[in-house]
C-alpha cells in the first residue's frame, strides 16, 4: 500500500493554484485532503485563508483561522491573513 503524499507537497500545489487565481480548485483540494485525514499545516491553511478571502467566504476563512487556533500553531505567519479577513 502507498503512503499518502506528505503534506509540502499538497502545500505546493495549493500555492500554485491559490497565485494562479484558481482559488475554487485549491479549496476543493483542500476540502479532498479534509477527508482523507491529512492534516495540514500552517501554511496550507494561511493559502486556504488567503484564497477565501480572496473569493469573500468569509465562514470558511474563519473555520480555517479556528483550525489555526486549535491546533496551536504560531500564527505570526499570517499576520496578513487577518488583517484581509477584518477589513471584508
Amino acid at each position: 500500500m502507498r503512503r499518502p503524499p506528505s503534506i509540502i507537497q499538497f502545500t505546493k500545489i495549493l500555492g500554485s493554484l491559490a497565485k494562479t487565481n484558481h482559488c475554487p480548485t485549491a479549496i476543493s483540494l483542500f476540502q479532498q485532503l479534509q477527508s482523507r485525514v491529512i492534516a495540514p499545516n500552517l501554511f496550507t491553511l494561511n493559502i486556504l485563508i488567503n484564497c477565501c478571502c480572496g473569493m469573500v467566504w468569509i465562514t470558511l476563512a474563519v473555520s480555517g483561522f479556528a483550525k489555526i487556533f486549535k491546533s496551536d500553531f504560531q500564527p505570526y505567519t499570517s499576520a496578513g491573513s487577518w488583517i484581509s479577513l477584518l477589513v471584508l
